[in-house]
């Protein structure tokens, strides 16, 4: 207590003053705590937002190979067609 008694001194500040720019210094602390906590919050949910479009994305680039290869079947060469329909 006597080295913050000298420090007072020193920096010649009232008691006041001290605890009043402590209790500020407390409640900023508080308040970024506090903005942090609902930031690190909203990134999760922003994170598994982007998560679930990731996967979505796979999702449509897997069924456009199926389609892709659908219509790779589904293209005929004339040639084959017709003789198909001369037999």
């Amino acid at each position: 207590m006597d080295a913050i008694n000298n420090v007072i001194k020193d920096i010649r500040i009232s008691y006041d003053e001290m605890f009043g720019s402590t209790a500020k210094a407390i409640a900023q602390l508080t308040m970024t705590r506090s903005d942090l906590y609902h930031a690190n919050k909203q990134r999760k949910y922003v994170q598994a937002d982007l998560d679930n479009y990731k996967r979505y994305n796979v999702q449509l680039g897997d069924e456009h190979k199926v389609l892709l290869a659908k219509h790779e079947t589904l293209q005929i060469d004339p040639k084959k067609l017709t003789d198909r329909l001369k037999n």
